[in-house]
């Protein structure tokens, strides 16, 4: 793959530069077109959202609870995730969250259901770009 600051995909964008709709980053969705094809975009998407549902149950079943090393590593993947498949926004918003959690705090339910709403935004701005590399009409 192309490294930072390198062009992206055929609409030329900047790896790195600030998602078109604020939510996903289309150079990254470019750069997995070029390597990989449709296909690669279509298990990564499976894949993501897979591993989204199961890292926001264990996200929400460890909080209140106490279990900071498992929401670390909750939150460490959901972050992971997100920055993956270019949604800047949701990854720093993770990435807080996480950082309060290695200082010794906890993120609340509000906190929680904003996140879970953030990747619920980004995701489907992920799909709905991705869509347009399925089928350039969309």
């Amino acid at each position: 793959m192309k490294g930072q600051g390198d062009r992206g995909g055929p609409d030329g964008a900047m790896r790195g530069s600030p998602p078109a709709d604020g939510l996903v980053d289309r150079a990254v969705l470019s750069e997995f077109a070029e390597a990989g094809g449709v296909d690669l975009l279509d298990a990564l998407a499976a894949a993501a959202a897979a591993e989204a549902e199961t890292h926001f149950e264990a996200l929400t079943a460890c909080c209140g609870s106490g279990d900071r090393a498992a929401a670390e590593h909750a939150l460490h993947t959901l972050k992971g995730t997100g920055a993956s498949l270019g949604l800047a926004p949701f990854a720093a918003e993770a990435e807080r969250l996480l950082d309060r959690v290695r200082a010794g705090g906890e993120p609340g339910e509000a906190e929680l259901a904003a996140l879970a709403q953030q990747w619920a935004a980004g995701f489907a701005a992920f799909e709905a770009l991705r869509a347009t590399f399925v089928d350039p009409a969309a």
